[in-house]
């Protein structure tokens, strides 16, 4: 199982609500997909979006995102 958050890349908190298209979901080695994440627009300034990616045998790791 693989979780994903956004947070403040700031900050390091994360944005509450948040709704994705998907959150906790499985992936096979090699395996990628694509999720669309909402938050409310006062929620975030904009550049400071970070996506972190979790799971239990992989390292977490993170990315800044582009909002759009």
């Amino acid at each position: 199982m693989v979780r994903v958050s956004l947070l403040d890349a700031e900050s390091g908190q994360r944005v509450l609500p948040t709704l994705y298209s998907d959150n906790c979901l499985c992936l096979l080695p090699g395996e990628s997909r694509d999720l669309t994440l909402s938050w409310p627009a006062g929620g975030l300034s904009p550049g400071r979006a970070e996506v972190r990616v979790e799971g239990h045998n992989l390292p977490v790791g993170s990315v800044r995102a582009a909002a759009s």
